[in-house]
């Protein structure tokens, strides 16, 4: 089987500046992440209604409603989604707001360094790779072990013990049953 290859992450960067907006396009372009702009919340909440998207990247001023607002309600809408803000007025009640109600991955105080905020994106990315990565083992190994018991229930053997009989744990101690028949009662 070939490896599986995964799409670019995709980050969204909202900004009213046009010339910051294409200077991060750069800068995540060089880095192998594709970039979606917006200028407002509005054509925010728009793009991502229509395209799959990893990471929001705000400022804190942008028009129709802050930078904050717009993190905190991509939070509800598209939780899956890694949240960023840049600001230049950082404050006491902008960080409490940041944590409780947008759930910020990471706030960041201009001027910021350009290589910061992309290794930044790539460690959530990464994080969120490895979290997905285990989801989908658990899943295989959970399926594995539904097809055993369906191979051992359609041969007519016994299914009420997922621990194998001639395992011994390193503790030297039975390892544990697990009954699984009828109504949860251990019967066949």
């Amino acid at each position: 089987m070939p490896p599986l290859t995964l799409p670019p992450a995709v980050v969204l960067v909202v900004d009213d500046e046009p010339a910051i907006r294409d200077v991060l396009q750069a800068v995540f372009h060089r880095a192998g992440i594709e970039v979606l702009t917006a200028g407002s919340s509005q054509e925010a909440l728009r793009v991502l209604h229509h395209a799959q998207v990893d990471v929001v990247l705000s400022d804190y001023q942008i028009p129709g409603m802050t930078g904050l607002d717009l993190l905190a309600r991509v939070r509800v809408l598209h939780p899956q989604v890694a949240r960023f803000m840049m600001t230049a007025y950082p404050d006491a009640h902008l960080a409490e707001r940041g944590v409780n109600e947008a759930r910020l991955d990471r706030c960041f105080i201009k001027p910021v360094r350009l290589a910061e905020i992309v290794s930044a994106v790539q460690d959530v990315l990464q994080e969120r790779a490895a979290e997905g990565a285990r989801a989908r083992a658990f899943a295989r190994s959970f399926d594995a072990m539904h097809k055993a018991l369906e191979v051992r229930a359609d041969a007519g053997l016994p299914v009420s013990v997922l621990a194998r009989e001639d395992a011994e744990p390193a503790s030297g101690r039975k390892p544990a049953r697990f009954p699984l028949g009828d109504a949860g009662t251990g019967s066949n």
